[in-house]
Protein backbone atom coordinates (compact mmCIF):
# COMPACT_ATOMS: atom_id res chain seq x y z
CA UNK A 1 0.00 0.00 0.00
CA UNK A 2 1.00 3.66 -0.82
CA UNK A 3 2.33 5.07 2.44
CA UNK A 4 -0.10 8.63 1.57
CA UNK A 5 -2.74 6.29 0.82
CA UNK A 6 -1.95 4.68 4.80
CA UNK A 7 -1.99 7.77 6.20
CA UNK A 8 -5.21 8.78 4.71
CA UNK A 9 -6.71 5.66 6.50
CA UNK A 10 -5.71 6.49 9.98
CA UNK A 11 -7.47 9.95 9.62
CA UNK A 12 -4.54 11.87 9.23
CA UNK A 13 -2.11 14.38 6.92
CA UNK A 14 1.45 13.73 6.75
CA UNK A 15 3.64 16.98 7.93
CA UNK A 16 7.13 17.61 6.27
CA UNK A 17 9.35 17.84 8.95
CA UNK A 18 11.01 20.99 7.93
CA UNK A 19 7.32 22.81 8.64
CA UNK A 20 7.24 25.18 11.39
CA UNK A 21 5.74 23.44 14.62
CA UNK A 22 2.64 25.65 14.35
CA UNK A 23 1.95 24.87 10.81
CA UNK A 24 1.43 21.25 11.60
CA UNK A 25 -2.18 20.82 11.66
CA UNK A 26 -3.38 16.75 12.03
CA UNK A 27 -7.03 15.87 12.16
CA UNK A 28 -7.71 12.88 13.74
CA UNK A 29 -10.72 10.48 13.47
CA UNK A 30 -11.67 10.31 17.42
CA UNK A 31 -12.86 6.59 17.99
CA UNK A 32 -14.28 5.11 20.70
CA UNK A 33 -12.63 1.91 22.65
CA UNK A 34 -14.98 -0.41 21.13
CA UNK A 35 -14.12 0.68 17.73
CA UNK A 36 -10.69 0.82 18.14
CA UNK A 37 -10.76 -2.96 19.19
CA UNK A 38 -13.08 -4.13 16.29
CA UNK A 39 -10.22 -2.54 14.01
CA UNK A 40 -7.45 -4.40 15.49
CA UNK A 41 -6.20 -7.43 14.32
CA UNK A 42 -4.11 -8.04 17.44
CA UNK A 43 -4.40 -6.49 21.00
CA UNK A 44 -1.36 -7.40 23.39
CA UNK A 45 -0.05 -6.77 26.73
CA UNK A 46 3.22 -6.96 26.93
CA UNK A 47 6.97 -5.22 27.54
CA UNK A 48 8.16 -3.33 24.87
CA UNK A 49 11.96 -4.74 24.54
CA UNK A 50 13.49 -2.95 21.53
CA UNK A 51 13.02 0.14 19.52
CA UNK A 52 14.37 1.22 15.88
CA UNK A 53 14.01 2.77 12.77
CA UNK A 54 14.23 1.88 9.27
CA UNK A 55 13.26 3.17 5.75
CA UNK A 56 11.26 1.01 3.47
CA UNK A 57 11.38 0.62 -0.48
CA UNK A 58 9.68 3.64 -1.30
CA UNK A 59 12.31 5.64 1.25
CA UNK A 60 9.52 5.91 4.02
CA UNK A 61 10.99 5.82 7.92
CA UNK A 62 9.23 3.88 10.36
CA UNK A 63 10.23 3.45 13.49
CA UNK A 64 9.40 0.04 15.35
CA UNK A 65 9.43 -1.84 18.71
CA UNK A 66 9.07 -4.57 19.53
CA UNK A 67 6.61 -6.15 22.33
CA UNK A 68 7.25 -9.31 24.41
CA UNK A 69 3.45 -10.58 24.90
CA UNK A 70 2.51 -11.21 28.58
CA UNK A 71 -1.16 -11.65 27.59
CA UNK A 72 -2.80 -11.84 23.87
CA UNK A 73 -6.52 -9.73 24.59
CA UNK A 74 -7.39 -10.54 20.41
CA UNK A 75 -5.28 -12.35 18.16
CA UNK A 76 -3.53 -15.21 17.98
CA UNK A 77 -2.91 -17.00 21.23
CA UNK A 78 0.42 -18.30 20.50
CA UNK A 79 1.99 -15.13 19.84
CA UNK A 80 4.92 -14.25 22.11
CA UNK A 81 6.14 -10.97 20.25
CA UNK A 82 4.87 -8.84 18.05
CA UNK A 83 6.84 -5.60 16.35
CA UNK A 84 4.42 -2.74 16.03
CA UNK A 85 5.24 -0.32 13.19
CA UNK A 86 4.70 3.55 13.15
CA UNK A 87 5.32 6.10 9.97
CA UNK A 88 7.82 8.76 11.13
CA UNK A 89 11.51 8.70 12.98
CA UNK A 90 14.64 9.56 12.56
CA UNK A 91 17.08 7.48 10.36
CA UNK A 92 20.63 7.87 8.54
CA UNK A 93 20.52 11.99 9.90
CA UNK A 94 17.10 12.28 8.10
CA UNK A 95 14.04 13.07 10.35
CA UNK A 96 10.32 12.29 9.32
CA UNK A 97 7.71 14.06 11.44
CA UNK A 98 4.66 12.48 11.99
CA UNK A 99 1.76 14.17 14.02
CA UNK A 100 0.07 12.17 16.36
CA UNK A 101 2.38 9.03 16.36
CA UNK A 102 2.57 6.90 18.78
CA UNK A 103 5.82 6.64 20.88
CA UNK A 104 7.65 4.15 22.37
CA UNK A 105 10.90 3.12 24.49
CA UNK A 106 12.57 -0.16 26.25
CA UNK A 107 11.20 -1.42 29.36
CA UNK A 108 7.79 -0.13 28.59
CA UNK A 109 4.85 -1.84 30.07
CA UNK A 110 1.75 -1.35 27.36
CA UNK A 111 -1.20 -2.93 25.99
CA UNK A 112 -1.50 -2.25 22.50
CA UNK A 113 -4.36 -2.36 19.11
CA UNK A 114 -2.67 -3.26 16.13
CA UNK A 115 -3.94 -3.76 12.84
CA UNK A 116 -1.96 -5.41 9.72
CA UNK A 117 -1.63 -2.95 6.99
CA UNK A 118 -1.27 -4.51 3.28
CA UNK A 119 2.33 -3.82 3.50
CA UNK A 120 2.78 -6.53 6.22
CA UNK A 121 3.52 -3.08 8.85
CA UNK A 122 1.26 -3.65 12.16
CA UNK A 123 0.31 -0.28 12.43
CA UNK A 124 -1.27 0.66 15.97
CA UNK A 125 -5.13 1.61 15.75
CA UNK A 126 -5.71 5.27 15.17
CA UNK A 127 -1.82 6.27 15.87
CA UNK A 128 -1.60 6.80 19.30
CA UNK A 129 -5.05 6.09 20.28
CA UNK A 130 -4.48 2.53 20.42
CA UNK A 131 -1.81 2.58 23.02
CA UNK A 132 -1.80 2.66 26.60
CA UNK A 133 1.31 2.68 28.95
CA UNK A 134 0.71 1.15 32.04
CA UNK A 135 2.01 2.87 34.90
CA UNK A 136 1.78 2.88 39.01
CA UNK A 137 -0.97 5.16 40.28
CA UNK A 138 0.39 6.35 43.94
CA UNK A 139 -3.13 7.99 44.70
CA UNK A 140 -4.67 4.54 44.66
CA UNK A 141 -1.78 2.26 44.45
CA UNK A 142 -2.84 0.06 41.44
CA UNK A 143 -1.57 0.01 38.20
CA UNK A 144 -3.30 2.16 35.39
CA UNK A 145 -3.66 2.63 31.80
CA UNK A 146 -2.39 5.95 30.33
CA UNK A 147 -3.33 7.58 27.17
CA UNK A 148 -1.42 10.99 25.99
CA UNK A 149 0.34 12.31 23.27
CA UNK A 150 3.86 13.37 22.93
CA UNK A 151 4.97 15.45 20.51
CA UNK A 152 7.83 14.70 17.83
CA UNK A 153 10.34 17.10 18.65
CA UNK A 154 10.32 15.74 22.60
CA UNK A 155 12.12 13.07 23.69
CA UNK A 156 9.99 10.20 24.94
CA UNK A 157 10.58 8.40 28.19
CA UNK A 158 7.52 6.18 29.38
CA UNK A 159 8.59 6.30 33.36
CA UNK A 160 7.71 9.83 32.60
CA UNK A 161 4.04 9.26 32.06
CA UNK A 162 1.79 12.04 33.12
CA UNK A 163 -1.01 10.63 35.73
CA UNK A 164 -4.53 11.56 34.99
CA UNK A 165 -7.35 13.35 37.11
CA UNK A 166 -8.43 11.14 39.36
CA UNK A 167 -11.78 11.07 37.73
CA UNK A 168 -10.22 10.01 34.26
CA UNK A 169 -8.34 6.92 35.86
CA UNK A 170 -8.61 3.88 33.99
CA UNK A 171 -7.18 0.50 35.78
CA UNK A 172 -5.37 -1.82 33.31
CA UNK A 173 -7.68 -4.74 34.97
CA UNK A 174 -10.98 -2.27 33.79
CA UNK A 175 -9.08 -1.72 30.40
CA UNK A 176 -8.30 -5.30 29.54
CA UNK A 177 -12.34 -6.30 31.22
CA UNK A 178 -13.58 -3.79 28.81
CA UNK A 179 -11.68 -4.91 26.07
CA UNK A 180 -12.39 -8.64 26.51
CA UNK A 181 -16.02 -7.82 26.55
CA UNK A 182 -15.90 -5.84 22.74
CA UNK A 183 -14.09 -8.82 21.54
CA UNK A 184 -16.51 -10.91 22.76
CA UNK A 185 -19.33 -9.48 21.52
CA UNK A 186 -21.16 -11.37 19.63
CA UNK A 187 -19.21 -12.74 16.22
CA UNK A 188 -16.52 -11.42 17.49
CA UNK A 189 -13.70 -13.93 17.49
CA UNK A 190 -12.87 -15.91 20.65
CA UNK A 191 -9.20 -16.39 20.78
CA UNK A 192 -8.14 -14.63 24.56
CA UNK A 193 -5.07 -16.34 26.76
CA UNK A 194 -3.01 -15.66 29.46
CA UNK A 195 0.61 -16.26 29.03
Amino acid sequence: MHWTRMLALTGLLAVPALAPRDAAATTFMKTTLEQRVDMADVIVRGTVTEVWTERDDNGVIWTRAQVEVDRVLKGDADLETVVVDQLGGEWAGMHMAMPGASRYSVGEDLVVMVQELESGYMAPVGMFQGKYTVAMDPRIREKIAVRFYVANHRKYDHRFAPLPDESDVVTVADLESRILDAVRKPGAPASVEVK
